[in-house]
């Protein structure tokens, strides 16, 4: 656990609140980060193949639909997977190169992010239902056909209901 007092600022919940609330800002110079929409549904497997890293073992996803306080911060929520892979490798020693965090871009129920010119979302209303489980389906599965099935996957900043139900057909 080197270094780990000098990263836990990084990760610290009132940084990445400030990380996240300013994305749109900071988008640009951002570590990178894998965005899936709606839009990719077909194509995930090749999306995933187009990642630099060919041996990822840890990823980390969200929907940015409940970040703590917050609320839903649609895509500027990768904060919070960038973060908790930050933990992942300060805490765990995972190297940070097999490291992945993802956004599902399904849209944001928040009004000021749907009116802001600096958002960089997709701009709708969140999608919920089949087609939201159909997308998390489609990049699950090619997670495994990519990466293998050891491959840990986090879910975090996910409303209860979808985190509950996603655990619940995915737990091995």
């Amino acid at each position: 656990m080197e270094h780990f007092e000098e990263l836990l600022p990084i990760v610290s919940i009132p940084t990445v609140r400030e990380a996240c609330q300013k994305y749109g800002l900071m988008f640009k110079s951002l570590p990178r980060g894998l965005f899936v929409t709606l839009e990719d549904r077909g194509r995930v497997f090749r999306i995933l193949k187009n990642w630099p890293e060919r041996n990822v073992r840890v990823i980390t996803i969200t929907d940015g639909e409940r970040v703590g306080p917050m609320g839903d911060l649609g895509v500027q929520a990768i904060g919070v997977p960038i973060s908790k892979l930050a933990l992942h490798t300060a805490c765990g020693g995972v190297e940070p190169a097999t490291t992945m965090p993802v956004v599902f871009d399904v849209g944001t129920d928040n009004e000021d992010l749907l009116r802001s010119p600096l958002y960089v979302g997709v701009r709708h209303r969140r999608v919920r239902g089949d087609a939201y489980y159909q997308l998390l389906d489609e990049f699950l599965t090619a997670v495994k056909r990519r990466y293998g099935n050891t491959t840990l996957i986090h879910f975090n900043d996910m409303a209860y209901d979808n985190a509950a139900k996603l655990l619940n057909m995915y737990r091995t």
